[in-house]
This record gives structure tokens, C-alpha cells and sequence, in this order.
């Protein structure tokens, strides 16, 4: 949803003519979902004519976005490309776009080596983003924290494991977000880094996290998912300001004793149907008891 109370939102659109395309495109709605504007985006060079009218394809995987406070909107593009699908030859890029509150284009960047994902805004005007290279060594993904100025430019990148979505900036300028530490997903580093994302301090926690955000006493809450004998549950956690958990919250145990049970009429009862249990701490329980 955007500041005005309409929403932006972007997809994959394909075009059948004398030839097969596919491109991105955003679209800016109305507070009742109406169009405003639509924008094609269109930035690598890999189209062609052939003869067998294939120009190329475009699938938009995932979009991000943050809204300016001088107006306009910068994007975040994840797009896998083919010159022609049937040769199941694809490959993956990243596309940041600034544009104005029109839809119109003021610039963007185009990332190939590493892709780009989870971007937030930063305090100066700039965005803090996750970045994803391939090592060629070892064909495994190596996870970048990466801080870009408002053009879109790179200032600086850390490495670390595999980071969750994306970070978001502390109220000290530094920056919080989660990171899978290898080779489980059962266990997640949440890591606070300073302005330059170089790692103050990081605490291990037993689920498969989510989401971190700072709270207003300068501590963090952070969800995701735990496994344990009993299935699969929400976990929510409350930290510190260094991510200690500093209590938690327990099912009372209960040593109290049945002293006996009775119907409706008080009468001492072990027949089915309506029964109150009373225990000698002055519990009273209501059961009904079909056999």
C-alpha cells in the first residue's frame, strides 16, 4: 500500500503477436484497486528477431519496494530470462529502478553477477540490500550485505551466510537480520552488525527464522518456524538490545488432588453424563462423560 492509500503491485505479462515476448511490468492502483499508470520494464538487451519469431522471454520472481518521502518509488526486480525457453538456457538478474510518483523512469542499475533482494531504506537516503553471487568454485550461493546510495550505487558489501529476506537498520545506524547458519536451517544467527556491516554480536536460536524488527526499548522481536517431536509451531521472540532472552514463559505445573466428584445435584457420582470435579485447592472442573 502506498502513502496515498492505493497500492503497487508488479507481474509477468506475455504478448503473443508475430512473436512471443514476456516482460515485467508495475502497475500503480487507486485506493479502490482502479489502474493508474502501468510501467513496462525492460532493461537487459536480450531480445532478437529470429525466424522463429522467438524475441525472448522475461519472469518477474520477486519485487520489492520502498516508497520515497520526496514522492516516487525505488524497485527492486528479480527476473530470470531466456533468449529462447525451448533451449531451457536461463539465466537470473536483478533490476533497481527509481521512478517518479508518475511511473516514469529516472534511472536504474542492473546487477547480473549478483542479484539483489530484501531492500530497506537507510537513515541518508540510501537502501540496505541482500545480494546472492554463485561461487564458481564450488556452485554454492554466497550472501552479501550490500549498502547502495540513493543512485543505486554500491558503497560497500559484507560477507556472511545465508541471509533471511533481508536487514533492517538499528536506531544506532547499524543494521539486524537473520542468517541461517549451515548446513541446518533448524538454526538462526540473529546478527547485529555496525554502520559499515562489519558484526558487533550475534545469538543462535533453535527455529528457522523469518522476520526481525526492532522494538521501541531496543531489543528485537523476531519470528519463524521450530520443529520438534510435536510437529511444526510459530515461534515469536523477544530479546534484548543483545538479543538475550531475558525470560520466558512457562505452562504452570499443578500438584492439586481430586476430592471428588459430583452431578448436578451434588450427589458423589461415577456415572456418565454431567459431572463436576472438585480438587482440594478449590478447582472446580466441569466435565461430561459419555462412557
Amino acid at each position: 500500500q502506498t502513502s496515498d492509500n492505493g497500492y503497487f503491485f508488479g507481474g509477468a505479462v506475455h504478448e503473443v503477436s508475430n512473436v512471443y515476448a514476456s516482460s515485467s511490468q508495475i502497475i500503480k492502483t487507486d485506493i479502490y484497486g482502479n489502474e493508474e499508470w502501468r510501467q513496462t520494464m525492460r532493461y537487459l538487451d536480450i531480445y532478437y528477431n529470429s525466424e522463429e519469431d522467438v524475441i525472448g522471454w522475461e519472469i518477474l520472481l520477486d519485487l520489492d519496494v520502498v516508497e520515497l518521502e520526496e514522492g516516487g518509488y525505488i524497485i527492486s526486480e528479480l527476473i530470470s530470462s531466456s533468449y529462447n525457453p525451448s533451449d531451457n538456457e536461463w539465466f537470473t538478474y536483478s533490476v533497481l529502478t527509481k521512478i517518479n510518483s508518475d511511473g516514469d523512469v529516472l534511472w536504474y542499475n542492473n546487477f547480473t553477477s549478483t542479484i539483489i533482494f530484501g531492500i530497506e531504506k537507510t537513515y541518508d537516503g540510501g537502501l540496505i540490500a541482500v545480494g546472492r553471487s554463485l561461487n564458481a568454485l564450488n556452485e554454492e550461493s554466497v550472501d552479501h550485505l550490500i549498502k547502495l546510495n540513493s543512485n543505486g550505487q554500491e558503497e560497500w558489501s559484507q560477507t556472511f551466510n545465508r541471509i533471511r529476506r533481508g536487514a533492517v537498520q538499528t536506531d544506532d545506524e547499524g543494521y539486524i537480520l537473520l542468517a541461517l547458519n549451515e548446513p541446518t536451517d533448524t538454526i538462526t544467527q540473529l546478527v547485529k552488525t555496525n554502520n559499515y556491516g562489519e558484526i558487533e554480536w550475534e545469538q543462535n536460536y533453535v527455529i528457522f527464522g523469518k522476520k526481525v524488527e526492532q522494538t521501541s526499548d531496543g531489543g528485537y522481536i523476531l519470528y519463524g518456524e521450530k520443529y520438534d517431536e510435536l510437529g511444526l509451531s510459530i515461534c515469536l521472540i523477544k530479546t534484548n538490545e543483545w538479543g538475550n532472552i531475558t525470560s520466558t514463559i512457562e505452562l504452570p505445573t499443578s500438584n492439586r488432588k481430586l476430592v471428588t466428584t459430583i452431578d448436578i445435584l451434588g450427589r458423589e457420582t461415577t456415572n456418565k453424563g454431567f459431572q463436576l470435579h472438585i480438587y482440594d485447592d478449590g478447582f472446580v472442573e466441569k466435565k461430561y462423560l459419555i462412557k
